[in-house]
């Protein structure tokens, strides 16, 4: 019954394997540094979590990931068929203009 983000805290576990923390009420984006750590397996199903999919480690091992029922992810490994993430960046000013002499 965790509810909340994901702590901080969960980085100073070094030689963590696995993490399950499916099933629960957890919310906001992946942490990236869960990308650091050496885990084989890492199930964050059926949460609320949303934002972009984090790139490295466990977030590379399809075998070893899930992250189903999260509906507010997207980008990722194409595996993980989730939708492309939407660009934050705003168009260039003045590129559409070219100046006449």
């Amino acid at each position: 019954f965790f509810q909340g983000i994901i702590p901080s805290t969960f980085i100073t576990l070094k030689g963590l394997q696995k993490l399950d923390l499916s099933q629960n009420n957890l919310s906001g984006e992946i942490p990236k540094y869960l990308a650091m750590l050496p885990l084989q397996m890492l199930n964050l199903s059926y949460n609320s979590l949303e934002g972009e999919v984090p790139v490295g480690g466990i977030f590379y091992n399809v075998t070893g990931l899930s992250v189903l029922g999260n509906k507010g992810l997207c980008g990722g490994m194409p595996q993980l068929n989730l939708p492309l993430c939407n660009s934050r960046k705003m168009p260039e000013k003045g590129l559409d203009h070219k100046r006449r002499s």
